[in-house]
């Protein structure tokens, strides 16, 4: 029996035929490799990233997507002009949800923020333009180096800005840390709800101001 040999210019000539077949988009079988790269794509209308799991019945998968990090590009003021004496939106810090589809979000606020003249009790709540299924949310306000104030909103199945945690800050000109937590249960809608994260001032004559970096990450 003759057992016929390939020499290195066959083998070069093999490689060079199969990338030229990946170019043109044609598959090539990986019979004898399981652990070969699934293919993935981004749904757009749904928001999710899925990939085709190997087997006889190729099933499709679906994982988390970031929908991104707000965040606030300069430091945003209010108190009279624009005014704040109820729950003002913060430039810069919403994000958008898939339409035509429920999903489930979780969020993530790192708010840093200071009064200017004196103490009066602020408040940080959040929106949602489309009435959620629910959305339940905590609150930390960091008013002086040792004290904490806890808010907690369990349930919220309206579009109505609504408080998370309210608090007086310790001092005036004095930068605080405010962090929120969220998750978001919304329902299927024709229109893409959007998320905003608000802010209130409890004092027209008193200036709050959410500094530049302040941020939201979410994840879906």
């Amino acid at each position: 029996m003759k057992i016929k040999k390939y020499g290195p210019a066959s083998l070069i000539i093999a490689a060079m035929v199969l990338a030229l077949v990946s170019l043109m988009g044609v598959p090539v079988s990986h019979s004898q490799n399981t652990n070969a790269p699934a293919p993935a794509w981004y749904n757009v209308t749904t928001g999710l990233i899925n990939f085709l799991v190997g087997g006889s019945t190729p099933v499709t998968q679906t994982v988390a997507a970031s929908l991104g990090d707000p965040y606030v590009t300069t430091n945003f003021s209010c108190a009279v002009s624009p005014a704040c004496t109820a729950l003002l939106p913060i430039t810069g810090l919403s994000w958008t949800l898939p339409p035509n589809v429920a999903t489930n979000s979780s969020f993530a606020c790192h708010i840093l923020t200071a009064q200017a003249t004196g103490a009066a009790a602020n408040s940080f709540g959040i929106v949602d333009s489309v009435a959620p299924t629910n959305l339940a949310a905590v609150g930390y306000y960091h008013t002086s180096t040792t004290v904490t104030t806890e808010g907690n909103l369990p349930t919220l199945t309206t579009s109505t800005d609504t408080a998370i945690v309210t608090a007086t800050p310790s001092a005036a000109t004095t930068i605080f840390a405010v962090d929120l937590y969220g998750f978001i249960q919304e329902p299927a809608s024709t229109t893409a709800p959007v998320v905003q994260i608000s802010v209130l001032t409890g004092s027209s004559s008193d200036v709050i101001t959410v500094e530049q970096g302040s941020y939201c990450q979410v994840m879906k």
